[in-house]
């Protein structure tokens, strides 16, 4: 195979694996220094008349850290007041590497990012309300080192 037809096989596998999410709402916040205090809450807001009440959608939790974070694991805890007015709390357990010491996720120089999935099959309830995610550091160190950005992804769930 030649390599202009490999470049536009690999374009269109690309485009046809993006078709089924539809990404709505995706922000990071910066963690100053790299040092996240365990007093220090990420609000993450959104307007949600970007969604549709008729909608179903996924939640990944998006996490940037560099070399020097210190361990396998990150512990969160989530507040979301997707389903309901009343804020709801969770912790969340997320694999930074893997038995080895690899990181998990993309990334280089330096810097890895990694998709944590949250939430699935959610569908809001109420689009003229405020949608907001607080998220908290869990873990035994303050400050955490080596957490850079902290984020959500909402996005459409696929149909099949």
């Amino acid at each position: 195979m030649n390599s202009r037809a490999f470049i536009l096989l690999n374009c269109f596998l690309a485009l046809l694996l993006s078709c089924g999410e539809s990404e709505e709402y995706y922000v990071f916040k910066h963690i100053s220094d790299g040092q996240w205090s365990k007093d220090s809450v990420v609000c993450l807001q959104f307007d949600s008349l970007r969604l549709n009440s008729s909608d179903i959608y996924h939640v990944d939790i998006e996490i940037v850290h560099n070399k020097s974070y210190p361990y396998q694991d990150l512990w969160l805890l989530i507040g979301e007041n997707l389903q309901d007015s009343i804020l709801q709390y969770d912790t969340l357990k997320c694999w930074v590497s893997d038995q080895f010491g690899r990181w998990l996720g993309s990334g280089g120089s330096g810097l890895h990012q990694l998709s944590v999935s949250y939430k699935k099959n959610i569908n809001v309830q109420d689009t003229v309300r405020n949608y907001c995610f607080f998220i908290q550091q869990f873990m035994k160190d303050d400050p955490l080192l080596g957490v850079e950005k902290i984020g959500v992804k909402m996005y459409k769930a696929k149909n099949f």
